[in-house]
């Protein structure tokens, strides 16, 4: 005897596993759950809006149809006059076992434990300790154009006493170019240090330190 199924998705499931019926018995059932409630219930559809949705005839659909209910894929109730004629219910046939992996238990339940994604995690996803402090606040200042600290401090040595081949007067003059276009000089005004570090090569000349603390302490 059929048994009830009050489960769409799970009944679907069933229909399209190996204990399905016939591929055309299929896609008629297929065009009945979507006109079932989530429980497998209420399914009034007649044979016109089914060869609508499988693109069969209204005879074919018909035959199918009786089909599924002679098989147990579908039960039929009567209705009161003045209601729809046929009320489907998604069913199960005597064939398809009980512990068949969407229908064992209790049709449509969710399963109490859900089985783990890996062998080596029960969590699929990793979570995070709660006793991990928060990461540090992302400073305001722009960074200095540096990768690392040795990349800086090797900068800043190769800085002292270097000598370019342009005149100290032009050179000079570019540097104080740069000081006074590069948006970043506006940001590190109070950090010599910065500045000296950030100088380009190019522009760096015996006493250059010096032109930069003239131009960092003179009119604001």
């Amino acid at each position: 005897m059929p048994r009830r199924c009050n489960n769409v998705y799970h009944w679907m499931r069933a229909v399209m596993s190996r204990y399905g019926p016939a591929p055309t018995t299929r896609l008629v059932l297929y065009a009945h759950s979507l006109c079932m409630h989530r429980d497998g219930t209420h399914c009034w559809v007649g044979v016109r809006r089914l060869a609508a949705y499988t693109g069969l005839d209204k005879s074919t659909v018909a035959e199918h149809r009786a089909a599924a209910i002679a098989a147990g894929w579908l039960i039929g109730y009567k209705r009161p006059r003045g209601c729809p004629s046929t009320d489907l219910e998604a069913a199960l046939p005597d064939h398809v076992p009980l512990d068949f992996p969407t229908l064992s238990g209790a049709a449509g339940q969710p399963p109490a434990d859900r089985a783990p994604l890996s062998g080596s995690s029960p969590r699929p996803v990793r979570i995070q300790p709660r006793e991990r402090p928060a990461n540090p606040d992302a400073p305001s200042r722009p960074p200095l154009p540096f990768k690392n600290g040795s990349e800086l401090s090797g900068l800043a040595g190769q800085a002292i006493g270097r000598i370019t081949r342009s005149t100290p007067k032009s050179t000079d003059r570019d540097l104080r170019r740069w000081l006074e276009r590069d948006p970043r000089v506006a940001d590190y005004r109070r950090d010599l240090e910065a500045l000296v570090r950030m100088a380009p090569e190019d522009l760096r000349f015996r006493g250059y330190e010096e032109a930069i603390r003239l131009f960092v302490d003179g009119p604001q």
